[in-house]
């Protein structure tokens, strides 16, 4: 396992892409797409997920795109039922998981009559400091395991310290670390955030007004790799 430690967002990204450069292997994917990967999975440790710089300046995409991207991990995407609708987005999975209702029929990921995991981790951490239950999963078997673009992100995690801060564990499969790893972080601080405000700083909080209780982003990448043929443009700027 390969472990980093950074102050920030912005620092983890444009480290991450040098060290995957320096220390990884060439190789091809299932696509026909050249990369360079590390063969085991990274461990990124960010000490302040809210800590400027947020994003590195080298980043190709600009604020609104961030903005937009940040507020996806939350929002629910009806669908339409025709070819617009996307294989997966975060939100569905995360705010809207499919479940069984009340007649045995299955609902969510798209209809806004799923499992919000999202609220049941801060009930979870709300009511309990201890707990370890506080989890979040994207991952649906029976139809990602047939998909040929399933989610990247698995698992969120939280979890109250000793000392009374919030901590975060994320879980990718893959990670692009070039092209991709900026806007996730980014957007992984910005969910980091509001389920920190809810749990110190809302109705039901355990105490605090600022965000003094915040604690480390662990990111785990299980297949850190980027696209040196496609994206070298991309990744002049970084390396």
């Amino acid at each position: 396992m390969h472990t980093l430690l950074f102050s920030s967002c912005g620092e983890a990204h444009e480290r991450t892409v040098e060290y995957v450069y320096k220390e990884g292997k060439k190789a091809i994917t299932e696509d026909n797409e050249h990369i360079i990967e590390l063969e085991i999975p990274l461990t990124i440790i960010i000490k302040n997920p809210l800590a400027d710089p947020k994003t590195s300046f080298k980043l190709k995409v600009g604020p609104k795109f961030l903005e937009a991207y940040e507020k996806s991990l939350l929002t629910i995407r009806i669908n339409q039922g025709n070819n617009t609708d996307p294989t997966y987005t975060y939100g569905n999975r995360l705010c809207d998981y499919p479940c069984q209702d009340e007649y045995g029929y299955t609902v969510g990921d798209g209809d806004n009559e799923g499992y919000n995991q999202i609220k049941a981790v801060i009930k979870k951490l709300q009511e309990n400091a201890n707990t370890r239950r506080a989890i979040a999963i994207t991952w649906i078997p029976c139809k990602d395991n047939k998909s040929n673009e399933p989610p990247c992100l698995q698992l969120i995690w939280f979890k109250i310290d000793s000392f009374n801060k919030l901590n975060m564990v994320s879980i990718f499969r893959s990670n692009d670390v070039l092209s991709a790893l900026g806007q996730n972080l980014y957007a992984l601080s910005y969910l980091f955030k509001h389920v920190y405000s809810n749990v110190y700083i809302g109705p039901s909080s355990i105490e605090s007004n600022y965000y003094d209780k915040i604690g480390t982003l662990t990111h785990i990448i299980l297949s850190p790799h980027l696209y040196y043929v496609r994206d070298v443009a991309e990744l002049k700027r970084f390396v």
